[in-house]
């Protein structure tokens, strides 16, 4: 039977050998080592069914496929329209449901949402909205010859 080799490829993680708190310590290692090259993202994890979608928002590492286990789902979104209970109005909304504590926290420590993250967390008031350029458009200026030929 032949050994495995204690790193199988050039800038892996080493394996972990041992068990209990000395384990513990080599994986905390290694997981330090590598932690400052992963970014962290807030953003939309789809769920549901076709034509009925449901998000989660979830705290994850950049890399990551978008469904695959994230640090931590934070709230959730259903863009949905439906009715309000406690309105009589009829009008409808979208339902979110947000851990603003963590939000904030993940914020605070450097997480960077997405655009649509983004606008959901400024809906709630946590950021502050991404504005578009709010100048009114205006017609072209026509050269003074086409003008006066008219």
């Amino acid at each position: 039977m032949r050994a495995l080799p204690e790193q199988p490829f050039p800038g892996s993680v080493p394996r972990i050998v041992g068990t209990g708190e000395q384990a513990r310590q080599q994986r905390g290692d290694a997981l330090l080592r590598h932690a400052p090259e992963m970014t962290v993202k807030i953003r939309l994890a789809r769920f549901g069914r076709r034509n009925a979608p449901f998000y989660n928002i979830v705290v994850a590492h950049a890399r990551t496929a978008r469904n695959s286990k994230p640090l931590e789902v934070i709230g959730t979104y259903d863009p949905i329209p439906k009715a309000d209970p406690y309105d009589d109005s009829g009008r409808l909304h979208k339902d979110i449901k947000l851990d603003t504590l963590r939000a904030k926290y993940w914020i605070g420590v450097g997480a960077q949402p997405t655009d649509t993250t983004w606008r959901l967390l400024s809906m709630v008031g946590i950021l502050e909205p991404k504005h578009r350029n709010q100048q009114p458009r205006t017609a072209p200026e026509l050269p003074a010859d086409i003008r006066q030929g008219s």
